[in-house]
């Protein structure tokens, strides 16, 4: 691996990406085979040569180095990923005249952005009421929850349940918002470039698009898309209201960034989105809690800068308290080491013959001992039987009518 040559920045011009697809690699976040991490390795470390180079035409002589990961990296990744930031310090600061004495800090990307939110616009009270903070990003959504007066985390997780799902439903169709086909083999590498190179002129032409059937069919999958998402957090939020660590009464206002926020104005036809009754909805029934008679949907004015902005951005004066991964598992999970990167599970499941409700939080071995997902077959074969049914009607009267 030669990191200067093979861990380059792509362009955002599709073309130029089309001549070199032989040599393109995507999602590297997730690759756990050996050359894959190879390859991670050496984009980190063309990523810390190239910042050595800026902060030295500025002038600048000492560095701190932030680093972000989503919670839903295993404890395996969670490690080899921060053995790979630092070895790309290192061989940065060997190939240019720095030293490695720069402090070292690894976030998870959900307390980054509940720090980011937290100085949204310089106010003092964001979070006032409570707050969920989301990142939506193409593999992964980070979910924070904030409660208390001051606000601080009381819970943060994060679901392989983002952008590339969200977006599902345009990008099958993406023909009627760009004109054109890509080829299958490198078609979502393709449409998440071109998506972040013209994703606005496409949200501007909705307003004269949007009154096609099939363009309607297109949205109306995301608003589900996002509709579950939704729902799942507010089964978070009931959850924790119900384990007495969320102290409101009302659902939180919602804090979104990343790149999969760009959804909420596809959904709005190019409009800004400050309250949708849908999604509103999804959060009182799924959590038992009321509304806000003024309930907002708040978007990043810039997103994906979020994550990066709340590692280097000034903390909040309770900021021992604000986020305190240890003070989390203790009140949530009575400090079970097991349960520190636990997920809600969401549907109702069964574990060696026992039954387990949605809102219980699931772990890594959890998983590991196997779980099973009964309640989704239940539901699936129900309506399999439904259609059986419909469908027999319907022949039955036709062969009457026939008769007649």
């Amino acid at each position: 691996m030669q990191p200067i040559l093979d861990g380059p920045i792509m362009s955002e011009e599709v073309k130029e990406v089309i001549e070199r697809l032989t040599n393109l690699d995507s999602d590297l976040k997730w690759r756990n085979d050996d050359f894959g991490r190879r390859k991670v390795a050496a984009y980190i470390g063309q990523i810390c040569l190239q910042a050595l180079v800026e902060a030295a035409a500025h002038g600048v002589d000492k560095i701190q180095w932030n680093f972000s990961y989503p919670t839903a990296f295993s404890q395996i990744q969670n490690l080899s990923f921060s053995a790979t930031c630092r070895s790309g310090i290192k061989d940065a600061c060997e190939n240019t005249d720095f030293t490695e004495g720069g402090d070292i800090e690894i976030f998870s990307e959900s307390e980054a952005v509940a720090y980011y939110f937290n100085k949204l616009n310089g106010g003092k009270a964001n979070f006032t009421g409570g707050a969920i903070c989301i990142d939506i990003g193409a593999g992964t959504t980070d979910i924070t929850v904030i409660s208390g007066a001051p606000g601080r985390v009381v819970f943060h997780t994060s679901v392989q349940y983002a952008g590339r799902y969200i977006f599902k439903p345009i990008y099958d169709r993406y023909e009627l918002f760009n004109g054109e086909n890509f080829q299958p083999e490198y078609r979502q590498t393709l449409i998440d470039i071109d998506m972040r190179r013209n994703s606005e002129n496409y949200i501007k032409d909705l307003t004269f698009k949007s009154g096609q059937v099939e363009v309607q069919d297109v949205l109306l999958g995301c608003q589900l898309a996002v509709a579950g998402l939704f729902y799942y957090l507010g089964k978070i939020v009931g959850a924790l209201h119900e384990a007495e660590v969320y102290a409101e009464n009302k659902i939180p206002h919602v804090f979104v960034g990343g790149n999969g926020s760009r959804i909420f104005k596809w959904l709005t036809g190019g409009t800004d989105v400050k309250n949708n009754p849908v999604l509103e909805k999804m959060l009182c029934d799924a959590s038992g809690l009321e509304g806000y008679k003024n309930f907002y949907i708040n978007l990043s004015d810039q997103p994906k800068i979020e994550v990066a902005s709340g590692m280097i951005i000034d903390k909040p004066k309770n900021a021992s308290v604000f986020f305190d991964a240890k003070r989390i598992n203790d009140e949530l999970f009575g400090g079970d080491p097991a349960l520190s990167n636990a997920l809600m599970a969401g549907a109702e499941f069964t574990q060696e013959g026992k039954n387990f409700a949605a809102s219980d939080f699931i772990s890594a071995s959890d998983v590991s001992a196997g779980i099973n997902v009964k309640s989704l077959v239940w539901r699936y074969r129900a309506r399999r039987r439904k259609r059986r049914r419909n469908c027999a009607r319907n022949q039955r009267l036709l062969r009457r009518t026939e008769g007649r």
